[in-house]
């Protein structure tokens, strides 16, 4: 896993790459880790409410993405907002990328019905416990 020893006297040289390493270093295993749960699934959250849907996190297309909930729709699209910073060279330019995920029709939209449902860890373990429970009885 990649790490920068931040700890070296005499004045860190922060620059782009340093930055874009960092970044790296940090989604890079998150998106690996969210990988486990499968394709285009609800992580967390996401809870139908009558015909709402809570927030939650969902991985859809290789990316674990926050999910603003809303009025349930059939699909559900990634979206982007931009947030522009001034530079040192008066140029203004898009730098902060806020994604996530949320009810909507349009190109590239993922329809809500196949995105599936993680169980987590304890609720695994909990099914393979009741089962290797059945196995047993069924063996005496």
């Amino acid at each position: 896993m990649n790490k920068i020893d931040l700890t070296q006297q005499g004045g860190f040289p922060l620059d782009q790459d340093t930055l874009k390493f960092l970044q790296d270093a940090y989604s890079n295993p998150i998106n690996a880790l969210a990988a486990l749960s499968g394709t285009n699934v609800i992580v967390t959250g996401c809870i139908e409410a009558g015909l709402n849907v809570t927030d939650g996190w969902v991985f859809l297309n290789g990316e674990l993405l926050p999910f603003k909930g809303g009025l349930k729709q059939a699909t559900v699209l990634i979206r982007q907002t931009e947030k522009s910073v001034v530079f040192e060279d008066g140029q203004s330019k898009p730098v902060y990328k806020d994604r996530y995920a949320e009810f909507g029709i349009g190109a590239g939209s993922i329809n809500w019905n196949s995105i599936g449902r993680v169980d987590t860890l304890t609720t695994l373990k909990s099914n393979l416990k009741e089962a290797n429970d059945r196995i047993t009885e069924l063996e005496k």
